[in-house]
């Protein structure tokens, strides 16, 4: 398996946007009540890597939950 590290961009965000809702729905994972648009998560974090993974676990969660939502 191939791992990519770089840094995050504004065309990534839908996607790590999707991870960061479902945490958001567990109520474990942050105090926010909602995410923010790219601007904002941008303006906010530090420039950080992330692990292309990551988004490959969001494609298969989310395909999951679809199929059984129908």
């Amino acid at each position: 398996m191939e791992y990519i590290i770089r840094k995050i961009k504004a065309e990534d965000w839908e996607g790590v946007r999707g991870i960061y809702l479902e945490g958001i729905k567990t109520g474990n994972s942050t105090f926010q009540v909602q995410a923010p648009d790219w601007k904002e998560r941008d303006a906010g974090h530090y420039r950080q890597v992330f692990f292309r993974k990551i988004m490959l676990v969001y494609s298969y969660i989310k395909n999951m939950l679809l199929e059984k939502l129908g």
